[in-house]
């Protein structure tokens, strides 16, 4: 019997003795629900590969700028595991086309284990699931430590964003690792949901720990910034800092509505409560879309960001243009400094020497 994955080949994880197929025919309901769901699944593919460009975008943006590599180490995290979640969802994406395609071709569904679950495109989903949450955490904290504990924020989180960063992620590691050896070589599962989602995989008791850290994950993250906001009206903050706060709100609260809504409802539906499939069904694209706001919040609230970014999508514009474009992304404050910049750093390009002025601007 051929391998139901093997179509695409880079798919295929799941060797054929590991396969049992039943006899039953697939009804036509079903096939109509292959259908809808193959058409669902080129949706993600294309709705991920926009996003994807833009994200690795942004997270390039942000680590080839020194100010934003110096200051922004954690939310740099914050777009790498953005895009950890886009290729899962199109990495699943593409596994679900050619198992569905491979039911509708032999009208026979496969039977499955927990072991045989374990696909990448699942443990990167679910990676991504305790690593952004974690993260947008961190982002919380960081702010709430900026505003009240001044002190604690300058000998903990500006020295270490870096490392902080890096815990986070290593801090899910054995969270994902644990279930996965457990699921695989201790309590196998058989008969399992031949889709292989994360309960399937990795149990169902570890799908309502997946749906809850991501509700009250969230929560928490916006709890964390609205306090720091709060308690930033009273005090006085630079502007970079202001900023920041801004972009770290929005941020959570973007993934409150779109990330923490479907958790809920997923949440609730694991326990056989019928929830409506306009919220559920969309939780794919809701993802890819939470992960492509980032970008756009930093061009709303980062002016240095949004300098930044004009400077390199104007770059084949002619000169004028360009000017045009670098003060119209700038406050009237500043726009006489961008302008400056810009004059300065053609001349530069002639003459290949700068004073010390042009180059503390370079790097602001």
């Amino acid at each position: 019997m051929s391998n139901f994955r093997s179509n695409p080949p880079v798919l295929t994880r799941i060797t054929e003795t590991s396969i049992e197929v039943t006899t039953t025919a697939i009804s036509m309901v079903d096939l109509a629900e292959f259908n809808e769901k193959i058409y669902a699944y080129h949706g993600n593919i294309i709705v991920g590969c926009c996003c994807l460009v833009i994200c690795i975008l942004h997270c390039f943006l942000l680590i080839m700028t020194r100010r934003f590599r110096r200051n922004h180490q954690i939310p740099i995290a914050l777009s790498v595991a953005n895009i950890f979640a886009v290729i899962g969802v199109m990495y699943e994406a593409l596994d679900r086309l050619g198992l569905y395609a491979w039911i509708a071709e032999t009208n026979k569904k496969p039977k499955m284990t927990s072991k045989d679950c374990m696909e990448i495109w699942m443990l990167i989903q679910v990676t991504a699931d305790f690593w952004l949450p974690l993260i947008e955490i961190l982002m919380g904290f960081e702010r709430l430590c900026a505003v009240i504990y001044p002190s604690f924020f300058r000998q903990v989180f500006l020295p270490h964003s870096t490392a902080l960063s890096f815990a986070s992620f290593f801090t899910v590691v054995p969270i994902i690792a644990t279930p996965v050896i457990i699921r695989s070589f201790i309590l196998v599962e058989t008969g399992v949901k031949y889709s292989c989602g994360r309960k399937a995989a990795l149990s169902w008791a570890f799908g309502i720990i997946d749906y809850s850290f991501n509700i009250l994950g969230y929560l928490t993250a916006l709890i964390l910034n609205l306090i720091a906001f709060k308690y930033a009206q009273s005090v006085r903050q630079s502007i970079p800092a202001s900023q920041k706060l801004r972009c770290y709100t929005a941020t959570t609260l973007a993934s409150c509505l779109l990330i923490s809504i479907p958790n809920l409802a997923s949440f609730i539906n694991a326990f056989d409560v019928d929830v409506p499939d306009f919220i559920i069904k969309p939780a794919a694209i809701m993802t890819c879309i939470n992960c492509v706001l980032l970008p756009f919040i930093y061009l709303a609230f980062t002016e240095n960001y949004r300098v930044r970014f004009v400077r390199i999508v104007s770059a084949p514009c002619p000169s004028s243009v360009r000017s045009r474009m670098l003060i119209a992304s700038t406050t009237e404050k500043t726009a006489v400094v961008v302008v400056t910049h810009f004059v300065q750093e053609r001349s530069y390009k002639r003459r290949s020497t700068v004073g010390p002025h042009t180059i503390s601007i370079t790097t602001a």
